[in-house]
């Protein structure tokens, strides 16, 4: 991985000392975004759910608002 990993952040820009773990953050915030299952996520990352849980509430909680929103019937028409 060390010769692809050289590659990809020298044409991206980046420090010479950025390593693949500075990724990881965005990766598990992505998959939260996207609806993917907490326990996929976990399982992609090599971590628990519980640390899911504990570390990105805040993305699991905003991601359950906009699928709650989604789903509710409007009462009245929005079209006017």
């Amino acid at each position: 991985m060390t010769r692809p990993w050289k590659k990809a952040v020298e044409q991206a820009g980046l420090p010479a000392s950025t390593i693949p773990y500075a990724l990881r953050h965005s990766s598990i915030v992505r998959g939260l975004r996207f609806g993917l299952p907490i326990r996929l996520v976990a399982a992609l990352h090599d971590t628990s759910v519980a640390m899911i849980e504990r570390h990105y509430s805040r993305w699991i909680t905003e991601g359950l608002d906009e699928l709650a929103a989604r789903a509710v019937v409007p009462i009245v028409s929005m079209a006017a």
